[in-house]
């Protein structure tokens, strides 16, 4: 009876083990700039609703790693800056560059 649970509890938890690492997440990275071209450095760069984002860096470079896939809205905002937003679709295992 013990080999008996064993046995389901391993195979169980390999499973789930297995289901987990079949997600294929994505990774949305690209660089901001603004209206005359240069970089925008430390704004925060994220996806609306769902509180995965990031800063842009001094070159204006931002990166969010571990994204579902599924259709987003990328939103960009900032102290004294006007926000701006873009709809963004990632499919599974895809990395996008989205630049703003």
């Amino acid at each position: 009876m013990f080999k008996i649970k064993l046995f389901s509890f391993t195979f169980l938890f390999t499973f789930a083990s297995l289901l987990c690492l079949a997600q294929q997440f994505a990774t949305i990275t690209g660089t901001v700039t603004t209206s005359d071209g240069k970089p925008a450095p430390y704004l925060s760069v994220g996806l609306k609703g769902i509180g995965l984002g990031n800063v842009t860096n001094d070159k204006g470079i931002f990166e969010i790693p571990r994204v579902k896939p599924g259709s987003y809205i990328l939103r960009v905002s900032g102290v004294g800056i006007q926000s701006v937003e873009k709809s963004v679709i990632i499919n599974a295992g895809e990395n996008r560059t989205v630049d703003l």
